[in-house]
């Protein structure tokens, strides 16, 4: 829930959402990621919603990742938030940078380019590599991201800081959120 605006520079230049009914059909994507109708969830069929549970826990075990549709958010918020996500990545990295930042202490805002290595972790948790030893170190990750947060902080976590640029950045993803 933290990374929703995160993506690589490919998609920040494309910035093209696709419709629900192309995902529904399938749209003759080879990918690998599947795309999960989530519609079951709001109904009262529990056999139905635990078939799309069963879903979902397969996706996040065997591949990491899956994208959702029939899940209600209307297209043009949708299509609000990959316009301003665009917008916001096209801006130079200084900008990005400017009191949106990702700290170890604070774990919302801008992470810039080869700013997060998920490699490590996983070196770590086979026990390969040494956090002194910087040549086993894998290179930064190909990817940058801005995360969000609860819009409060009763839920327990801190507010997110919002860039000041694009203007409409914080108004599109709070509603989206």
């Amino acid at each position: 829930w933290r990374r929703l605006a995160s993506h690589n520079r490919a998609l920040a230049r494309r910035a093209v959402p696709v419709s629900e009914s192309a995902q529904a059909e399938g749209a003759g994507d080879p990918s690998p990621i599947p795309a999960i109708d989530v519609s079951s969830l709001f109904s009262d069929d529990q056999d139905k919603k635990m078939r799309t549970a069963r879903e979902i826990a397969n996706a996040c075990e065997n591949i990491g990742f899956f994208s959702i549709y029939n899940h209600g958010v209307p297209q043009e918020v949708i299509a609000a938030a990959w316009e301003q996500t665009a917008a916001f990545f096209a801006l130079p990295e200084e900008t990005k940078l400017d009191n949106t930042s990702m700290t170890e202490e604070y774990p919302y805002g801008y992470l810039p380019l080869g700013g997060e290595k998920l490699a490590a972790g996983k070196q770590h948790e086979l026990g390969a590599g040494s956090d002194d030893d910087d040549d086993e170190q894998p290179p930064g990750d190909l990817n940058e991201s801005f995360s969000i947060g609860p819009p409060t902080e009763e839920w327990g976590a801190p507010r997110t800081k919002w860039p000041s640029a694009p203007p409409g950045f914080k108004d599109a993803w709070s509603t989206y959120y």
